[in-house]
C-alpha cells in the first residue's frame, strides 16, 4: 500500500503532529475552514480522514460522544517510509542510484560520499 498522500492529507497530518491529544472531528473541520480557508464540507473531511486511516497514518478512538484522531507515527517515520518507497519504486530499492540520480551525474564525488558517511555515522 503506498504511504505518500496529498497534499490536503499531508496537511491534516501536519496538524495532527501538533496535538498532543489528537483532534475531534468538529475541531478539524472548524481549524481548516476557519483558520485555513479550505472549505471543506463535512463529507470531504471525511474522506482524507478515512483515507489516512486506512493507509495506517491516524487512529480514531471513541472519547464519549466524540471520535478524536490521532496521527498512528511520528512525522520522521512517516518521512522515513516515504523515502523508502521512492527508494523502491523508482530505484529498485539500491540507494547508490538514487544518490547517482540525486546529484544528476553517472558518480558522485569523494567529498559528497564522505558528506553521506558522515551524516550516516552520525545516525
Amino acid at each position: 500500500m503506498r504511504i505518500r498522500i496529498s497534499g490536503a492529507e499531508l496537511d491534516i497530518m501536519q496538524y495532527l503532529w501538533k496535538r498532543e491529544d489528537g483532534a475531534a472531528f468538529a475541531e478539524l473541520l472548524t481549524y481548516f475552514n476557519e483558520t485555513r480557508e479550505k472549505e471543506w464540507c463535512k463529507q470531504t473531511l471525511n474522506t482524507y480522514l478515512l483515507r489516512l486511516n486506512n493507509r495506517g497514518l491516524i487512529t480514531k478512538e471513541k472519547r464519549g460522544s466524540k471520535t478524536i484522531y490521532s496521527p498512528a507515527m511520528t512525522e520522521l517515520r512517516y518521512r522515513q517510509l516515504c523515502a523508502e518507497e521512492i527508494l523502491n519504486e523508482s530505484y529498485g530499492g539500491v540507494l547508490s542510484n538514487f544518490l547517482t540520480a540525486l546529484a544528476g551525474r553517472d558518480k558522485i564525488t569523494k567529498a559528497d560520499a564522505q558528506k553521506i558517511f558522515d551524516s550516516i555515522d552520525k545516525r
